[in-house]
């Protein structure tokens, strides 16, 4: 095992913690004072009706996101590859093009698992769009926000400190990356 794949095995734990904490935060967002963050962050609430959970889409040219309270599902369109990740931080992947038009929460993590393998750039754009997403709450919210919200939790990282959580581990996924990158910056907050 290379230096990196011992290095990245050692942060799984880290990161299970770091995608619980941050679904906790977007529920946080949602309720959000002064209006929801994710619609703010250009994010469309989808409803499906009784029982069944709300989805956020956001979408561009390059990548698409939706967001649920159990999972986020990143269709990167230029390369014909998805990636779910839930909130136990199991990152599982596809290509086919039936799964890039899935849009039902309660078949999508199904469907996810028949994938080969978790492609280490998608994963870290992932993982980057994340941190971007935070650093922008951090700007867009203050800082109180994100104190307020981890009250009461076990955080595994300081309010100030998950967006480069999310940087370092978008890092660690890029240099175990062997396949072409997906562009997030077209998946940026505003």
């Amino acid at each position: 095992m290379s230096q990196t794949a011992a290095e990245a095995t050692c942060q799984i734990p880290a990161l299970r913690d770091l995608c619980d904490q941050q679904f906790w935060l977007f529920g946080r967002d949602i309720g959000f004072h002064r209006g929801n963050l994710l619609l703010e962050a250009g994010f469309e609430r989808r409803r499906f009706g009784s029982g069944r959970p709300t989805q956020y889409v956001f979408e561009s040219t390059a990548n698409s996101i939706s967001l649920w309270g159990f999972g986020l599902h990143w269709i990167c369109n230029e390369r014909g590859r998805a990636l779910f990740t839930g909130r136990d931080g199991d990152f599982l992947e596809a290509g086919t093009s039936e799964l890039l038009a899935v849009r039902d929460p309660w078949t999508v993590g199904r469907r996810l698992r028949l994938g080969n393998g978790v492609d280490g750039l998608l994963a870290s754009n992932v993982c980057s769009w994340l941190a971007e997403y935070e650093a922008w709450v951090l700007q867009a919210a203050g800082p109180d926000h994100r104190s307020a919200a981890l009250e009461g939790w076990s955080p595994c990282c300081e309010p100030g400190r998950i967006a480069s959580g999310w940087a370092d581990h978008a890092s660690l996924f890029a240099a175990l990356a062997t396949q072409a990158t997906c562009p997030s910056e077209s998946a940026t907050p505003p």
